[in-house]
C-alpha cells in the first residue's frame, strides 16, 4: 500500500493547526483502498526515527479518503508520515508499506522571534557567502592568469623594443616569451580547475545555481583569454626570435670591426657599458629581467596575501558541502602559492643597481602592480559581514539544538517494546529515568496482566493507569502504539484508567459494549425482563382472580383481549365487556355480557427493566359522553403510553354503554371519555427513559 496526497499540502508552517491534509491509500493497482474494513485509523508523525505526534483523522468512507490537521506545533524539519490501519481482527497494516512520505514543517514568522530569525536567514547568507567567496577566489585566479598573460604580452613588447634599441636585451625578450608561454599554460590549468570547481559548486544548493553559472561563464572566458595570451606570447616569441637574429647580425658586425681594426671606438664601448664584451652585457640583461620577474611575483604575492587577510573569516563548519568547497579553495590557493614560491626560488638574485635597465624594469613593475591593485579593487566587492553569524552564535545554536534533541521530557523518545508482561526497550538517548519523561512504544504482544517496563536495563518500572491501578489483561494490544509518562515512580499509561461508573454487563443493552477497568464488556441487558401469558374462560358475569409469578408492579403492565362464546347462537362483540387490574402476583378480571355463552380472555403481563415510572388507577365516570381528566405525576409524553379497559355501571350491557376512550393529554393529565356516568375504567400509564 502507498499514501496518496489529494490536496497537494505537503508543507506547513510550524504553528499551522488549521490547514487540512487530505490523503488516501492506494493498492498495488493504484486503486483506493476501502477504509470501512478498518476498525481504527491513526496517523503517526515521526522525526529521525522517533514518533513525535499522533493524529486521529476525519474519515470520508464514501470517497475512501481521510483528512487531518496538526493538533500540536512541531519544530521546522522533515517529518515522516505513517498511517496505522487496525483491522477488525486487531491486526495492523502500515501505509506506506515501503518507502516514506515526507511532510515538511517550516518555521513561521510569528513563531520564530528575533534571535532565531537571524539564525534562520544566516544559513542562507553563509551559503551565499561561501559561494561568493569561491567565486571571488576563482575570479581572482582567473584575473591573475589574465594579468600574467597581459604582463607577458607587455613584457614581450618591451623586450622587442629593447632588443631593437639595444641588442643586449634580446635574450631577455626570449626568456620573457618562454615565461609567458609557461604562465599561459598555468593559466589554462587554473581556468580548468576553476571550471571543475564551478561544476562541483552546482551541487551545493538550488539557490546558488545562478552564481555557479556565472562562475562557469567566467571560466570559459578565462579559457578564451588564455588562448589569446598564448597566441600573443607566440607572437612575442617570434618577434623576439627576429630581434635575436638582428642582434646576432649586430654582434657579428661588432666582432668584425674589432677583428679588422683591433680597436674599439666610443660607440662600441658605450654599447658594452662597463663590460668587457657584448656577450657579458647581454648576460647581465637576462639577469636583470629575471630579477624583474622575481620582484614582480613577490610584490603580487604580497598584495594578494594582504587582500586575502583583509577578508573577514566566515565559520562554515556547520555546512558539510560548504566545507568541501572551502577545502578545495584552500587546496587551490595553496597550490598556487607553492607554484609561485617554486618559480621565485628558480630566479637567482642579481645586483642590478648599476644598470639603467633596472630602473626601467622597476618603473614598469610599479606601473603593472598599480594596475593589478586597481583591477582587484574594482572587481572584488566589499562584503558586508555585519549580519553574518559569528562562531559564538553558531555554537549557541548548536548547543541549543543538542539540548533540544536531548529533551526527552518535552519531546519524548520512541522504540519497540519486547515481551508480554515484562517489557524491555533499548533507546540510545536515555541514560536515566527522568520525572516527566515521555516514552512512546510499539507493543509486540498483548499483555495478560500487570505489566512493567525496563529501558536500557535501568530497572523495571510498573506501568499504571491514571487512577493508579495496574494494567489488566488485554490493555496492551499486539501491534498497538502507546504513550507513557514517568511520574518518578511508575510509568503512567496515557489515555487509560479514567473513572468508570457502576454499570455492569446486565445494565448495558445487548449488542452494546461498556468500558471498564478490565476492558470492554458486552452488554446482556434487554428492556423486557419477563413476559407471562395465558387464557381463561368465564361462563357468567363475574369477577375472577388469576395467580401469576411475582412481578415489580411499578415496572409491569397488563394487556388482554377477549372474544364471544362458541355456542350456536351469535353474540355481538359490543355485548361483552371486560376490565382488568394487576397486582404484584395476581390479575383480577371484571366481566360483563348479555348471554350465558362461554367467553375467553387472552392475557399478557409484561415486566420491563428500564422503566422510569408506572402509574395506575380506577376511575368512575360522572358524565355521559364527555371527556373527564385525571391529574398524574409529571411524565415525558413522548416516552410513555396508556392502556385502559372498562365495564358499564351495574348489570347494564347495552352496546352504547360499553365504549370508553383514554389518552395522555399532557405531561400531568390523562383524559377518559365514558359512554355514561357510572362506567368504570382501569387505567395504566408507563413511562420509559
Amino acid at each position: 500500500m502507498k499514501l496518496l496526497l489529494l490536496n497537494d499540502v505537503d508543507t506547513l508552517k510550524s504553528t499551522d493547526n488549521a490547514t487540512i491534509i487530505e490523503m488516501a491509500i492506494a493498492d498495488e493497482n493504484n486503486q483506493f483502498v476501502d477504509l470501512q474494513q478498518f476498525k481504527t485509523i491513526n496517523v503517526g508523525i515521526g522525526y529521525q526515527g522517533n514518533l513525535v505526534n499522533t493524529e486521529s483523522p476525519v474519515i470520508d468512507y464514501e470517497n475512501n479518503s481521510f483528512a487531518f490537521t496538526m493538533s500540536h506545533s512541531l519544530p521546522a524539519g522533515k517529518y515522516v508520515i505513517e498511517v496505522n490501519l487496525v483491522h477488525q481482527d486487531d491486526t495492523v497494516s502500515i501505509a506506506p508499506n515501503a518507502g516514506v512520505f515526507i511532510l515538511t514543517i517550516e518555521k513561521s514568522l510569528g513563531e520564530v522571534g528575533e534571535t532565531v530569525t537571524v539564525i534562520s536567514v544566516q544559513k542562507l547568507l553563509n551559503d551565499m557567502a561561501a559561494v561568493r567567496e569561491l567565486a571571488e577566489k576563482t575570479s581572482s585566479d582567473i584575473v591573475d592568469a589574465v594579468t600574467a598573460a597581459n604582463e607577458a604580452k607587455e613584457e614581450s613588447t618591451q623586450a622587442t623594443r629593447i632588443a631593437q634599441e639595444n641588442t643586449s636585451t634580446v635574450n631577455d625578450a626570449l626568456n620573457i616569451a618562454n615565461e609567458a608561454k609557461n604562465e599561459s599554460s598555468n593559466a589554462t590549468k587554473t581556468a580548468n580547475e576553476a571550471k571543475v570547481n564551478a561544476e562541483n559548486v552546482e551541487t551545493v544548493s538550488n539557490e546558488t545555481r545562478a552564481i555557479v553559472e556565472e562562475i562557469r561563464v567566467t571560466a570559459n572566458e578565462a579559457n578564451a583569454n588564455t588562448n589569446i595570451a598564448v597566441n600573443d606570447s607566440l607572437e612575442a616569441k617570434n618577434t623576439a626570435n627576429d630581434a635575436k637574429a638582428t642582434a646576432d647580425n649586430v654582434r657579428s658586425e661588432f666582432d668584425k670591426i674589432i677583428k679588422e681594426s683591433g680597436n674599439v671606438d666610443a660607440e662600441v664601448i658605450q654599447a658594452r657599458g662597463q663590460f668587457g664584451s657584448l656577450p657579458e652585457r647581454l648576460t647581465a640583461g637576462e639577469l636583470a629581467v629575471d630579477e624583474k620577474a622575481r620582484s614582480t611575483l613577490e610584490d603580487a604575492k604580497s598584495y594578494t596575501d594582504e587582500k586575502v587577510a583583509s577578508i573577514p573569516p566566515v565559520d562554515l563548519s556547520e555546512y558539510d558541502k560548504t566545507v568541501d568547497i572551502d577545502n578545495k579553495d584552500k587546496a587551490t590557493l595553496q597550490s598556487a602559492k607553492d607554484y609561485t614560491n617554486a618559480e621565485i626560488s628558480k630566479i637567482p638574485p642579481v645586483d642590478l643597481s648599476g644598470y639603467s635597465t633596472t630602473q626601467q624594469v622597476e618603473a614598469k613593475n610599479a606601473e603593472i602592480l598599480q594596475q593589478a591593485k586597481q583591477y582587484t579593487d574594482n572587481h572584488v566587492p566589499v562584503i558586508d559581514t555585519s549580519g553574518f553569524a559569528t562562531k559564538e552564535s553558531v555554537a549557541d545554536v548548536s548547543n541549543a539544538l543538542a539540548l533540544h534533541q536531548a529533551d526527552i521530557v518535552t519531546h519524548g523518545v520512541y522504540g519497540t517494546a519486547s515481551g508480554t508482561n515484562a517489557l524491555t526497550m533499548t533507546l540510545s538517548n536515555v541514560s536515566a529515568y527522568v520525572e516527566g519523561m515521555l516514552v512512546a512504544f510499539k507493543n509486540t504482544a498483548a499483555n495478560t496482566g500487570a505489566t512493567t517496563l525496563n529501558i536500557n536495563s535501568l530497572g523495571a518500572k510498573a506501568i499504571k493507569k491514571a487512577n493508579g491501578n495496574a494494567l489488566s489483561s488485554g490493555n496492551l494490544k499486539a501491534g498497538g502504539i502507546y504513550q507513557l509518562r514517568y511520574d518518578g515512580v511508575n510509568f503512567i499509561l496515557l489515555g487509560e484508567g479514567g473513572e468508570y461508573g457502576t454499570a455492569t454487563a446486565s445494565d448495558v443493552l445487548v449488542g452494546k459494549t461498556i468500558g471498564t477497568e478490565n476492558g470492554l464488556l458486552d452488554g446482556t441487558y434487554s428492556n423486557i425482563k419477563s413476559i407471562q401469558n395465558g387464557e381463561t374462560g368465564i361462563s357468567y358475569p363475574t369477577t375472577i382472580s388469576i395467580s401469576i409469578s411475582r412481578v415489580d408492579i411499578n415496572k409491569s403492565i397488563l394487556i388482554f383481549y377477549y372474544k364471544n362464546g362458541t355456542s350456536g347462537s351469535s353474540v355481538n362483540a359490543t355485548e361483552i365487556a371486560v376490565r382488568g387490574a394487576l397486582s404484584a402476583d395476581q390479575i383480577t378480571f371484571y366481566t360483563q355480557y348479555r348471554s350465558d355463552y362461554i367467553k375467553t380472555i387472552y392475557w399478557q403481563v409484561i415486566e420491563f427493566n428500564g422503566v422510569k415510572s408506572k402509574q395506575s388507577g380506577t376511575f368512575t365516570a360522572t358524565r355521559n359522553g364527555i371527556e373527564e381528566t385525571i391529574t398524574i405525576s409529571a411524565i415525558n409524553p413522548s416516552k410513555a403510553f396508556i392502556v385502559a379497559s372498562n365495564t358499564a355501571a351495574g348489570s347494564e350491557y347495552s352496546a352504547n354503554r360499553l365504549n370508553t376512550a383514554a389518552r395522555i393529554k399532557n405531561a400531568t393529565t390523562i383524559g377518559i371519555n365514558s359512554s355514561a356516568a357510572g362506567d368504570i375504567t382501569n387505567w395504566q400509564v408507563i413511562e420509559f427513559y
